[in-house]
């Protein structure tokens, strides 16, 4: 049995599949850098999703997050407005289009 596995694990070696498989396995297992190589590939900026968030709703940003939502990076942005309503906004990174906003609750 040894000596069948070795065999398969050269023929993969040599053929490159075992490093494919590998190099597929963690890609699927580390969500962090997927997100890096996400933002990293991002065409909008922090500062730009900021600003299209407070042109959308204005008042002052909360807090603000890279992610990666259903294979898609996004800002999610937070903003307070002049009533202390807390608004929730996803903004597409590579385009800027705002996909979903939505009122969360007084702070």
């Amino acid at each position: 049995m040894k000596l069948f596995n070795k065999t398969i694990i050269s023929t993969l070696i040599g053929t490159g599949l075992l490093g494919s498989a590998f190099i597929a396995q963690a890609s699927s297992n580390d969500k962090k850098e997927t997100e890096v190589i996400s933002f990293t590939e991002s065409s909008i900026s922090i500062d730009k999703a900021l600003e299209i968030a407070l042109t959308t709703v204005p008042g002052k940003a909360k807090a603000v997050e890279f992610d990666n939502e259903h294979g898609k990076s996004v800002w999610e942005v937070e903003v307070v407005d002049a009533n202390k309503l807390i608004h929730e906004l996803e903004i597409d990174a590579a385009s800027g289009k705002v996909l979903k906003q939505k009122l969360d609750y007084k702070d």
